[in-house]
């Protein structure tokens, strides 16, 4: 996972978040990347429109968790 993969990532759990929608499962089993190195949130089962902060908030520490065990804490932040 390249830098910017990681950064793409990010991005999207904040585009996500700017319309009030959480994941509620993001883990890396979660995202896939195409070909392209383009990255994609995939099985929004668990999601939530009109999300509450704290559902929100378990989206960013659920993905930096599970994304600190692939490529290390300071890369992750």
């Amino acid at each position: 996972l390249t830098d910017d993969v990681l950064r793409g990532i990010w991005r999207l759990v904040a585009d996500l978040h700017r319309a009030g929608i959480a994941h509620r499962d993001l883990r890396l089993a979660n995202l896939f990347l195409d070909d392209g190195g383009q990255a994609w949130l995939i099985d929004f089962g668990f999601g939530t429109v009109a999300a509450l902060p704290q559902q929100l908030a378990g989206d960013v520490a659920e993905l930096l968790c599970s994304m600190a065990v692939a490529v290390g804490p300071r890369r992750t932040v």
